[in-house]
């Protein structure tokens, strides 16, 4: 949809209520309304986990630093990184990735 693709491909500064209205022709309020009815929560919980979607898969598929991870999806403190990304997946984001490394390791033998 529309908003996935705002949520995915929009710079993470930019991702904000204003231009998601913006890009819907619609208030805030309404896109806010469009949010919850589709997706079943707000505005802020659909940032974060679209936020950390995207760095599941940079985790999983590049060699990149957590912290560049982090400012990549929109973190300027990497503490409030850690901490969304472990509330959402139960684990932290460097076990995620040793975890994903050994499952590849896996699928190779």
């Amino acid at each position: 949809t529309v908003i996935d693709r705002f949520f995915v491909t929009t710079p993470p500064k930019q991702r904000t209520k204003e231009n998601l209205a913006n890009l819907l022709n619609c208030s805030q309020r309404q896109a806010l309304r469009k949010i919850h009815t589709l997706y079943g929560m707000s505005f802020q919980n659909k940032l974060t986990l679209s936020r950390i979607e995207t760095a599941q898969h940079l985790l999983r598929t590049t060699g990149q630093s957590i912290d560049q991870i982090c400012d990549a999806v929109g973190y300027a403190d990497p503490a409030a990184f850690y901490k969304a990304f472990k509330h959402y997946t139960h684990i932290t984001p460097i076990k995620y990735r040793k975890q994903t490394i050994q499952i590849k390791k896996g699928e190779h033998k």
